[in-house]
């Protein structure tokens, strides 16, 4: 993995060691990173050792070799890799060491611009299938698209949540909201780290047609990243200050679900919308760009538009209503997107019987 920070891979592989049985399962990551960051503290609580890799730009052969070095000193049964396309790098190395459960996982849907990326896909639908024995991901569309539309070998282990966590309590709601100061206000929410293929731009361009005709909205973004100097800056060079509320990176978004009238996600690509299983577990209406997998097209109060921004502007002006929050949750848990039921399937793969 990468960060074992919150939010993206790390939150869901966190959710899912969080409620294995740690009595048959020992975790231990192999990062990039010296800092093992929130979630990577909690993970140590849990057991689990980190071990230092190098980026693979600093040079493939280090790499190779730092990673030969840790298994064969740990003596692992498994291995499970992260890093979609280009998972075989590791899994190879893996399959010389001679460990039997091998598994490549999609998390994101790849944009292929160049000949470099459509290489780089088109080589891991290959590789993949010769040093993978099992290749899982977030949702059928990262599934296809980073493994190959063959299903041999291939499952949709799904980003599942504690829907009790997300579950709406309008107790919750009010305490968070005056905490915020934003109670008698219109909420339109957005988490997700501050990265272009988030689209903060779009979401901030939106804020500012709204928000100037409309003084009781106020959007609320959570995150933090590489984009999120430059998006403060917009809101201050646009007049947006009073109406757009930057809270940084949490570690409570169940909280703050709460509080929201309505969340958004305008991604550029997306291999699961984690944020909106969340939004729709605590019952919120939920936009989506058409760029997001239609895995949570069950949600009956959520909506893909295609990135045109009159089109997002007039949805969100209906300001639609929120009844019946609190019974949100049961039809996340009927898809299967609960934690507590998905884990059996991951126990499965590590135990060879899936």
């Amino acid at each position: 993995m990468g960060l074992a920070d919150y939010g993206g891979i790390p939150s869901v592989v966190y959710n899912y060691m969080s409620h294995i049985d740690r009595e048959r399962y020992h975790f231990d990551f192999a990062v990039n990173s010296s800092s093992p960051g929130y979630i990577g503290q909690e993970m140590m609580r849990m057991g689990a050792s980190f071990h230092m890799l190098p980026l693979r730009s600093q040079g493939l052969k280090k790499y190779v070799e730092t990673l030969t070095d840790l298994l064969q000193r740990e003596h692992y049964d498994a291995i499970h890799v992260h890093s979609s396309s280009t998972s075989y790098v590791d899994l190879r190395v893996a399959k010389k060491m001679g460990i039997e459960c091998r598994i490549a996982h999609a998390h994101t849907i790849p944009i292929c611009s160049s000949l470099k990326s459509l290489l780089r896909k088109y080589s891991g639908w290959v590789l993949n299938r010769i040093y993978a024995t099992t290749m899982m991901a977030c949702s059928k569309q990262a599934r296809d698209a980073v493994f190959g539309p063959w299903e041999q070998k291939t499952l949709v282990l799904p980003n599942a949540i504690e829907t009790d966590r997300f579950r709406f309590n309008q107790s919750v709601r009010d305490s968070v909201r005056e905490s915020l100061d934003i109670e008698g206000k219109y909420v339109i929410g957005m988490v997700a780290g501050f990265s272009t293929l988030k689209n903060h731009r779009f979401a901030l361009e939106i804020a500012e047609e709204l928000c100037k005709e409309d003084s009781s909205i106020v959007f609320v973004l959570v995150g933090d990243g590489k984009t999120y100097q430059s998006s403060i800056r917009y809101c201050l060079d646009h007049g947006l200050q009073k109406q757009v509320i930057f809270l940084g990176k949490r570690q409570d978004p169940e909280l703050l679900y709460q509080a929201f009238d309505i969340c958004i996600l305008p991604s550029l690509t997306e291999g699961f919308a984690m944020a909106g299983l969340e939004a729709i577990t605590s019952g919120l209406p939920v936009l989506l760009s058409d760029n997001v997998p239609t895995d949570l097209s069950f949600g009956d109060r959520v909506s893909y538009l295609p990135l045109v921004k009159s089109r997002w502007v007039d949805e969100l002006r209906t300001k639609p209503k929120n009844p019946n929050r609190e019974e949100a949750y049961k039809s996340v848990k009927a898809q299967g997107y609960d934690i507590t039921d998905s884990v059996h399937l991951l126990e499965a793969v590590y135990e060879g019987s899936l």
